[in-house]
C-alpha cells in the first residue's frame, strides 16, 4: 500500500482551466465507471499544470464540452443552466445530480445536450463541481476571460452547500 500525505489546500474559489491537445472518446465504457483507471486525467492534469492553469477540460472525438479530470462542468445563460449529456463521455458525479434537482427549486432550466466550448464562453458564468469542494467557479479558459456572474455564483454555490448539508 503506498500513501501520501500533505498539508491541507483550501480549495480555490475560482479557477482556471485549460483543454487538453487530446480529445477523449465519447464511447469509451470506463468513462462512465468511477475506477483507478486515471492515466489520461493524470496526463491532463500535468499538462494544464504545465501551462499555469488548476484544472482541464475535455473534450470528446466531435470536440463537445465531456467533463474535468476529476469534475463536472456547468455553466448559466439567461437563467438556463447547461451540463453535457452523459452520452458526451462523463462520469456522472454526485454533485452533478444533486445540483441539476436543485435548479427548479431556485427557479432555473436545466438543459443537458451536446455543447462547445464557446458555449461555455460566452455565458453569464461557469464552474465546475465535485464531491470534495462542491461547486468553483471558472473565470477563465485557455486565457479567455470568462464573465462570471458572482452574485449567481453565490447563489449556487450556497444552495449546493445547503443540500449537501455543508452549511446550514
Amino acid at each position: 500500500m503506498f500513501v501520501v500525505v500533505r498539508e491541507y489546500e483550501q480549495p480555490k474559489e475560482y479557477i482556471q482551466a485549460h483543454v487538453p491537445r487530446f480529445r477523449r472518446l465519447s464511447a469509451q465504457p470506463l468513462l462512465s465507471i468511477k475506477s483507478l483507471n486515471y492515466l489520461q486525467n493524470v496526463i491532463a492534469r500535468r499538462e494544464t499544470k504545465d501551462r499555469g492553469h488548476d484544472e482541464a477540460i475535455f473534450l470528446n472525438e466531435r470536440d463537445e464540452v465531456t467533463e474535468g479530470t476529476a469534475t463536472n462542468i456547468f455553466w448559466v445563460k439567461r437563467n438556463i443552466l447547461y451540463t453535457p449529456a452523459i452520452e458526451c463521455g462523463l462520469l456522472p458525479g454526485i454533485t452533478r445530480e444533486a445540483l441539476i434537482s436543485l435548479a427548479s427549486e431556485l427557479g432555473m432550466e436545466v438543459q443537458e445536450g451536446r455543447y462547445v466550448i464557446n458555449d461555455a464562453l460566452s455565458s453569464d458564468g461557469a464552474f465546475l463541481t465535485n464531491s470534495l469542494v462542491g461547486v468553483t467557479g471558472i473565470t477563465e479558459i485557455d486565457k479567455v476571460g470568462i464573465l462570471l456572474d458572482r452574485k449567481l455564483f453565490t447563489k449556487l454555490r450556497n444552495a449546493l452547500f445547503q443540500k449537501l448539508g455543508w452549511i446550514s
